[in-house]
């Protein structure tokens, strides 16, 4: 399996680097001044999982020709127009697309890029930041993704993308309801629980929207509640943006904003 990992910062120079440490055939799609810099010192992870420096090969956009099975995509919302134009060299039949991005606004963008049927779900859980000397500091000891088919299946790409990671410290679980493990995280992420989803697993189980295609497939609209009813669960906005992220708030805002009223205390019969 052939696997590009656009960008080596925090999150894909650890997943990526996880992979290339076990010996799995990884590029890295990185700016000239950070191949350089790899090229001269390798790829530095320092984690309660394990330390590693380990060589790596690198690519640059202009030098982007071959196809890839797997592109593992990291980039941030404000930059995902450039990323997707950045990769898009290294897209075949065959290729499979699995971004690793916080909320769901991404999908649309990249399944218009390059086809829903190439597009994975995916979720990470690590704790990691770039150093200034462009190591990677590994903080804590979540090391998972999990990813899958947006309709549920869980088949021979995902089984192998699993296999990939098994001779890694990294958790890597193909889903059955990728969808839903991208709403629990972002809903995870509002500290104060207003937004959070009840009874997830109960949906897990019993979600009937596995199938559904287009922007309303991104929202788990409708989850037991109780009393009877069903809860209305409406979607998180994002808690946390600066001054680049500006434009991604304003575009989770439009999506989210349709898919309310709140989940407390909004029941329907």
């Amino acid at each position: 399996m052939r696997i590009l990992v656009l960008g080596a910062g925090a999150v894909g120079g650890y997943f990526g680097g996880r992979l290339a440490e076990a010996g799995h055939d990884v590029e890295f799609l990185v700016r000239p001044a950070r191949a350089a810099a790899l090229c001269e010192s390798g790829l530095v992870v320092t984690s309660p999982l394990g330390d590693f420096r380990i060589p790596v090969r690198t690519t640059t956009a202009d030098r982007l020709a071959d196809h890839y099975d797997v592109v593992l995509l990291t980039a941030k919302h404000y930059g995902l127009d450039e990323a997707i134009e950045a990769i898009s060299p290294a897209i075949g039949e065959q290729s499979s697309v699995l971004p690793l991005l916080n909320g769901l606004v991404h999908l649309d963008r990249l399944d218009a890029a390059f086809g829903s049927e190439r597009v994975l779900g995916g979720v990470a859980h690590v704790g990691a930041a770039l150093l200034p000397d462009g190591s990677i500091r590994h903080h804590n000891r979540f090391s998972a993704i999990a990813f899958g088919d947006r309709g549920g299946t869980i088949g021979s790409r995902e089984q192998a993308i699993a296999g990939a990671f098994g001779g890694t410290p990294v958790t890597a679980t193909p889903s059955g309801n990728i969808l839903l493990d991208m709403w629990e995280k972002f809903c995870d992420a509002d500290d104060d629980g207003r937004h959070e989803l009840p009874d997830a697993r109960q949906y897990r189980r019993d979600s009937g929207n596995r199938g559904r295609t287009g922007t309303d497939a991104h929202v788990p609209r409708r989850m037991p509640g109780g009393g009877g009813g069903l809860r209305v669960c409406a979607a998180p906005e994002p808690r946390r943006t600066n001054h680049r992220d500006a434009d991604t708030k304003g575009q989770h805002r439009q999506r989210f904003d349709a898919h309310r009223p709140q989940c407390r205390g909004a029941h329907r019969s």
